[in-house]
């Protein structure tokens, strides 16, 4: 399981869940991304137009991240998980969301289904 927090839904989040949608289409990966913003009209339709584009991931809102010791500083944080432990953990400062990082972020979740 793929699980994320992200404070902005921005194209580069957009990216990440096109890339991380094919694997939980095509390998049944379980993908949750947990939007942490303050949910704005205009928030809740950039989140839907990231849905409409990956349609099989989880989208959601919480306030709950502090529960998982997510870095405040972190823009996005990325934790995958086999059973009940933590595999790898992918903190990104704002700006570091790029092709690279979504490569790298795409292959620690490959990893998960091996």
């Amino acid at each position: 399981m793929a699980f994320i927090f992200a404070k902005t839904p921005n194209a580069q989040v957009a990216s990440l869940a096109t890339e991380l949608d094919k694997l939980a289409k095509t390998k049944k990966l379980y993908v949750v991304i947990n939007f942490t913003g303050a949910p704005s009209d205009e928030y809740l339709a950039k989140i839907k137009a990231i849905g409409e584009k990956a349609p099989n991931i989880g989208l959601g809102i919480t306030g709950d991240q502090g529960k998982f010791k997510v870095n405040d500083k972190a823009e996005i944080t990325v934790m995958n998980y086999a059973g009940k432990r933590v595999k790898s953990n992918i903190a990104l400062a704002k700006g570091k969301l790029d092709k690279e990082a979504i490569a790298k972020i795409v292959k620690s979740a490959q990893d998960l289904l091996k």
